[in-house]
């Protein structure tokens, strides 16, 4: 079923940003990525192909004989992109008199990438649900990117005037070319406000796995995923590996047996020496000896690797998600009773 945009900000924006000539939809097409339903994460509408009417706005194309009105058209970035490819859509307040007096393409393509930045914080919570470090094949592109060449475009709505603008540029490098991108889900179960309790921190722990996902080679991704576990041990501050594996393992220990066990484990994945006191700690190989993972593991226990570190980090993140609301030094209180009936201090 068709809407407009006008209807779209209406029923999902007014209420909380208002209607005035100042108000602002951004919509962005989303490359690589199968959406059947309307979905909402935190303040993004991600939805399907053909799902807007746009016929039903003014489009505008006041920059048509300028140079940024060009370099949009190089990009070959059209309304028409939404009819093939699902989108993502919130409320944005934007200086509409500066934007058509002042603004650059440099400028256009400053906007798209705080606008695709935006649109990621909602694609970080989907990534980490549906998507997993030991494949790339499912991963969706950055919001806004709509050709294989990398160009990105926005779609600017004024619901006060009932007016679009469309502007484009090329600002991503990160391009996928494996499988064939997400399946969304229906429902998102991982709600969360960043702006309360250690959601900022979550926040910041969804972008580091996004980082990890979209890591260029297998000893990148590697480094990333155990920088990760550095930081979900402690968000605050740098600890000795030691206090770091305390920590994590709080989580993923059922019994003070297989706490050491994964003590062990996680030793033989940062730092440790053989009998012959030899190092071989797979990120100390890594980082000061300037090995690749491909130089220590077959493919076959790099992707063994992968989903086990995977299952780490979201275990210890779906814990924080328990503790959302709360501070850190409560979330550290949960962590001191696991370790207490672990029996481990």
């Amino acid at each position: 079923m068709e809407i407009s945009m006008k209807e779209l900000y209406m029923n999902h924006f007014a209420d909380h940003y208002g209607l005035d000539e100042n108000s602002c939809m951004i919509i962005l097409p989303l490359e690589r990525a199968l959406i059947e339903s309307k979905l909402k994460v935190k303040e993004c509408i991600f939805f399907p192909p053909d799902f807007l009417d746009l016929n039903k706005a003014v489009f505008v194309e006041p920059f048509s004989t300028t140079i940024r009105g060009n370099a949009t058209f190089i990009t070959g970035f059209k309304s028409s992109v939404f009819y093939r490819l699902p989108g993502v859509a919130f409320a944005y307040k934007l200086d509409w008199n500066a934007f058509f007096k002042d603004y650059s393409h440099k400028d256009d393509a400053m906007l798209i990438k705080q606008f695709s930045h935006k649109a990621d914080s909602a694609l970080d919570i989907v990534r980490f649900e549906c998507c997993n470090i030991s494949r790339t094949g499912d991963l969706p592109a950055k919001a806004g990117v709509f050709n294989s060449a990398g160009f990105s475009g926005a779609l600017l709505y004024n619901p006060y005037d009932n007016e679009a603008f469309r502007i484009g540029a090329k600002i991503s490098t990160y391009l996928i070319a494996d499988g064939m991108g997400l399946d969304f889900p229906n429902e998102i179960s991982c709600a969360y406000d960043d702006s309360k309790g250690i959601g900022p921190i979550i926040k910041q722990a969804l972008l580091l796995y996004t980082e990890v996902l979209e890591a260029s080679n297998d000893t990148s991704k590697f480094y990333r995923a155990m920088s990760l576990l550095e930081f979900l041990a402690s968000p605050n501050e740098t600890q000795i590996f030691k206090e770091v594996k305390s920590q994590i393992i709080c989580h993923l220990a059922k019994d003070k047996k297989s706490y050491h066990t994964l003590s062990d484990r996680f030793q033989e994945l940062s730092g440790k020496k053989n009998m012959n006191n030899e190092e071989v700690g797979y990120r100390t190989l890594i980082v000061h000896q300037g090995k690749r993972i491909e130089d220590i593991l077959n493919e076959a226990e790099i992707k063994e690797l992968f989903l086990e570190l995977d299952n780490y980090i979201k275990l210890i993140i779906s814990d924080m998600f328990l503790y959302k609301d709360k501070s850190w030094d409560e979330f550290n209180n949960y962590r001191i009773r696991l370790k207490q009936k672990l029996k481990v201090m």
